[in-house]
């Protein structure tokens, strides 16, 4: 808060020239020399200048204080995922905005406000704000930049673009800038998408730390989620339900339905490919009355749930989801899962023979543009056994040269 800053802000706010204010007071380059910080005027002047646009400092001082304090509280409302109290805040700061103008507060609003639509993934907002300040930066202080630069590595997150993130990211990482510990769960989650499953949960770790002395209890729960889903990557089955189990005491204390219902179906995955499949039905079950019938989620723990029974020949509750799963599929256009179970019942309903003529390559490169390598694997393996039976060499050996090829692709 120079004092220089505080009369070029001034005067411009108030459209006055720099002609017009120097005038019976200094030079125009005097002034100009004042208000970009290459020289210091005497105490008179400075007091003429004041004067002459109506500015009192200690005013100003107080103002320039409270909004300061008021937009980092924005901030933090924003980490903290406390939603209701960021928006009041905005629109007060929205209504108040000429003066933050004034005071030279303008660019940190601006950067937290980009901040605030991408915590609220309204794009049209983010990417238009995103523009205008790219054409400010070299009127950013040094916080203020280190801030926005952050800020875009969230952007590139959001839109899937992880190499320009890791690389926002990994320089800002040993940066000493207040982030509320935010910054070390964003690197930790590229970590995760990078695979890096270990430096994850490092800075998962380092993150906690700080959600932990913030009391951030929702952010925590995120990290809590991150290293659980870490260490079920790695197949530290135990470590991972240990972590789930304590988001969710946490998510229930809160009464947070969504990570309830998602804490209850990655315990259920767990349960499942551990063969504990009586537990994973109870917990898909769990997630499902949690999940809304409109979330993807919800239509992902019924096919997970139809898995198992299929998994223990319980066929008859396989085909009383099958109707759900189906149903759920069209109304969402979900032309994966729908084609995925349509094909699945098919398998389930037919003798082999009748497969055999149903599963063309069209039914199989379906499959395999969805990525269900699993599916394509299990349905040829079946086909090998009945064109072995059948005595058939030439599909025999095609089926058997495709589950070859599917395996190395699904374990390189």
């Amino acid at each position: 808060m120079e004092i220089g800053s505080i009369i070029r802000t001034a005067r411009i706010s108030k459209r006055i020239t720099q002609e017009e204010l120097a005038h019976g007071i200094c030079s125009i380059s005097h002034l100009s020399k004042i208000e970009n910080g290459s020289r210091e005027g005497n105490e008179e002047t400075i007091k003429l200048l004041l004067d002459k646009l109506n500015i009192h400092i200690s005013q100003y001082k107080e103002e320039y204080k409270y909004f300061l304090q008021l937009i980092d509280d924005w901030y933090q409302a924003i980490v903290y995922e406390d939603f209701e109290d960021a928006k009041n805040k905005y629109n007060f700061l929205k209504e108040n905005q000429q003066i933050v103008t004034s005071i030279h507060l303008y660019n940190y609003y601006s950067i937290v406000e980009y901040r605030y639509f991408l915590s609220l993934n309204d794009k049209v907002k983010y990417k238009y704000i995103r523009k205008i300040l790219l054409k400010k930066t070299k009127k950013f202080s040094q916080y203020e930049f280190a801030l926005f630069t952050y800020y875009n590595g969230i952007y590139y997150l959001k839109g899937g673009d992880v190499d320009p993130a890791h690389v926002i990211l990994n320089k800002l990482i040993d940066k000493n800038f207040n982030h509320y510990g935010e910054l070390y769960y964003h690197y930790a989650y590229t970590m995760k998408l990078l695979k890096n499953y270990g430096a994850s949960i490092l800075y998962c770790n380092k993150a906690l730390e700080i959600f932990n002395t913030h009391n951030n209890f929702k952010k925590k729960m995120h990290t809590q989620m991150l290293i659980a889903n870490n260490y079920q990557k790695i197949g530290a089955v135990k470590d991972s339900e240990e972590h789930y189990n304590i988001l969710l005491k946490n998510a229930i204390r809160l009464k947070n339905d969504p990570t309830i219902a998602i804490t209850y179906h990655n315990i259920a995955h767990l349960k499942k490919v551990s063969n504990n499949y009586k537990e994973a039905i109870d917990l898909f079950e769990n997630s499902i009355k949690y999940f809304r019938k409109s979330e993807t989620s919800y239509l992902q723990s019924l096919c997970d749930l139809a898995e198992v029974y299929l998994l223990i020949g319980d066929k008859e509750k396989f085909f009383e989801l099958y109707n759900q799963i189906l149903q759920l599929a069209r109304q969402e256009k979900n032309k994966q899962i729908e084609k995925q179970y349509y094909i699945k019942n098919k398998f389930y309903t037919s003798t082999l023979e009748e497969f055999a003529n149903f599963f063309t390559a069209i039914q199989m490169d379906t499959l395999l543009n969805f990525e269900l390598l699993n599916d394509v694997i299990l349905y040829s393996e079946a086909l090998i056994s009945f064109y072995r039976d059948k005595k058939d060499m030439q599909n025999q050996i095609k089926y058997l040269e495709l589950v070859n090829r599917l395996y190395k692709s699904k374990y390189t």
